[in-house]
């Protein structure tokens, strides 16, 4: 799961190698998406936002429930994966 952003400025800019892809499809995302959004080759982005997303009425402000795949995810935070760590 990418968060996609931006700079605009007048500056001309190099441009950054490409990376090497980082995922080794370990399926664990796949396998811990509470609303199965991952199960086909492009993510059900409406399931994922409908249900990670949102206002939470009683506290009257806007959340993230859910971000379990990026969590699990042992590219997400390079090789020091926070939730990977708990463990030890």
């Amino acid at each position: 799961m990418v968060w996609l952003g931006m700079v605009l400025c007048d500056q001309e800019l190099e441009s950054d190698q490409r990376k090497e892809p980082v995922c080794n499809d370990c399926n664990l995302c796949v396998d811990i998406c509470p609303v199965n959004a991952l199960e086909e080759p492009e993510i059900k982005q409406q399931v994922c936002w409908d249900y990670a997303f949102g206002d939470d009425e009683e506290k009257q402000v806007w959340r993230i429930a859910c971000h379990k795949c990026r969590d699990v995810c042992p590219y997400n935070l390079g090789s020091e994966n926070s939730i990977l760590m708990k463990g030890e």
